[in-house]
């Protein structure tokens, strides 16, 4: 990651014009592909390539571009077993009958044998890790199941959530349910399988909490559903939030989409050096927020 402080020479300039001075290494093409990509930001937030910058913002950018050019993906850390991608928001994990693009589909770009080794919801965002072979892909998997990576998550939830920590203990059981305006899971003492989610507020408004969430199960749709369960449904989840406050976070705020997005990763050191990645917001969640400190809620 490199950090740079944006002179009164490049106020009001391009965002992809800017990468290509502060890097002149980097061509204007490359600079447009990975500012489109993800890979820069502006005060924390993710960039568009169009965006006009400001004196005095801080300008992160997040390098392994080859790679990130290649899937069209912000790559935060790379090695010979894993690399941690940033998924944007609308972009699907997998494949499927109506689904024409994906990270999995992207993956071809690393070869044969990568693939991922969790997922993301098409409509969350954020940090997600992809295996290079098979065997990464084994090793992977067994250090998620063994909660050795570390995930947070961060979400805007309606309504106040009083305790400072929350743990949600609910089974979860996946409905036969189509409909993408209809909740697919529900907690399920009797038939659901075991689901534990632990939640931490970070601000409270009048209205709405800005939490982070941790997850000790991946359960579909887990974190959704729980909050939901306990009055602090996702804003913008069509399936599991509350239409009014939806339309809301559309009308003001651009949000067609459930405000949740995984923020930091942390994997252990074992075959290769320990990861430790924070992932850029994104525009529509920062500017709801911001918009709930201007105002309180």
């Amino acid at each position: 990651m490199r950090i740079f402080t944006i002179s009164k020479e490049l106020d009001r300039e391009r965002a992809d014009a800017v990468l290509h001075e502060l890097v002149p290494e980097i061509s204007r093409r490359a600079a447009r592909a990975l500012v489109d990509a993800g890979s820069a930001a502006r005060d924390g937030v993710r960039a568009q390539p169009r965006e006009r910058v400001r004196a005095g913002e801080e300008f992160k950018y997040c390098e392994h571009e080859e790679t990130a050019i290649a899937l069209g993906l912000a790559v935060f850390h790379e090695n010979e077993d894993y690399l941690i991608i940033n998924k944007p928001p609308g972009l699907a994990s997998h494949g499927g009958p109506l689904v024409k693009d994906s990270v999995a589909a992207r993956l071809i770009q690393l070869g044969a044998g990568a693939g991922l080794a969790q997922r993301l919801d098409r409509g969350s965002s954020g940090l997600m890790i992809i295996g290079r072979s098979p065997s990464a892909l084994r090793d992977l998997a067994a250090m998620i199941e063994n909660l050795r990576i570390s995930k947070y998550y961060h979400a805007i939830v309606a309504g106040r959530v009083e305790n400072e920590y929350l743990t949600i203990d609910s089974p979860l059981r996946v409905l036969d349910e189509p409909m993408g305006n209809r909740p697919k899971v529900i907690v399920d003492a009797a038939k659901g399988l075991p689901a534990v989610t632990r939640v931490r507020v970070i601000e409270r408004f009048e209205r709405y909490s800005f939490v982070e969430a941790t997850i000790e199960t991946g359960r579909t749709h887990q974190i959704r559903a729980h909050l939901s369960s306990v009055g602090h449904a996702l804003l913008g989840d069509a399936r599991y939030g509350n239409e009014a406050m939806n339309v809301w976070a559309r009308e003001t705020h651009g949000v067609a989409r459930p405000l949740l997005h995984c923020s930091r990763m942390v994997v252990p050191a074992a075959k290769q050096p320990a990861a430790d990645c924070e992932a850029y917001r994104e525009p529509d969640f920062d500017r709801t927020l911001q918009f709930l400190r201007a105002y309180a809620g």
